[in-house]
């Protein structure tokens, strides 16, 4: 039985009835189920689900770690536990050659977004990747909030400022859908 997040706050199992503390996880190659673990994350998020309804809280999950690592198994999950579940697209969690169609992918079932971008030394914006992102979200037909994330060595402040004006002078019709709802 594991509960909870990778990693903590609360990610916890039980072994033999002893309750073991999570601090981190990882796919790993073994003798498991294909599919197995994202069935049980299916049942743990429909409960949550039916759990956050009575107590009037909307669940939301996110494309995090190796889990919901691919659009395919974004979209299992959600369609296998329904309209009650929100999901979050996390910019900085997509990787390698299909970044960009993945995105635009999970973007078409995403309320949330954290719009993260990576900033090299001095605090260099990667603007094509960022913009590319964004555009992405854009063509998905994404009309939620964009949440500044940075997540890069160097002034949290200024590289959030960096992202503002990116997504203001870059992407004004991103920033006025925003802006009108």
């Amino acid at each position: 039985l594991i509960r909870a997040a990778n990693p903590a706050p609360g990610a916890w199992a039980q072994l033999r009835g002893v309750k073991i503390d999570i601090y981190d996880g990882a796919r790993a190659d073994g003798g498991g189920v294909p599919g197995e673990v994202l069935a049980l994350s299916v049942d743990g998020l429909a409960a949550m689900v039916k759990l956050g309804r009575a107590a009037g809280v909307r669940i939301v999950t996110e494309n995090w770690f190796d889990l919901l690592s691919s659009p395919r198994e974004v979209h299992h999950v959600l369609d296998a536990v329904g309209d009650g579940l929100g999901f979050l697209a996390d910019t900085g969690n997509w990787h390698g050659a299909a970044k960009y169609d993945d995105l635009k992918s999970i973007f078409t079932c995403a309320e949330l977004c954290h719009a993260k971008c990576s900033f090299g030394p001095g605090l260099v914006m990667d603007d094509v990747d960022y913009g590319r992102c964004m555009k992405a979200a854009d063509e998905a037909g994404y009309a939620g909030p964009l949440t500044l994330i940075f997540d890069s060595p160097g002034d949290e402040w200024r590289g959030l400022d960096a992202e503002r004006k990116f997504i203001l002078d870059r992407l004004p019709g991103l920033h006025t859908a925003r802006a009108a709802s």
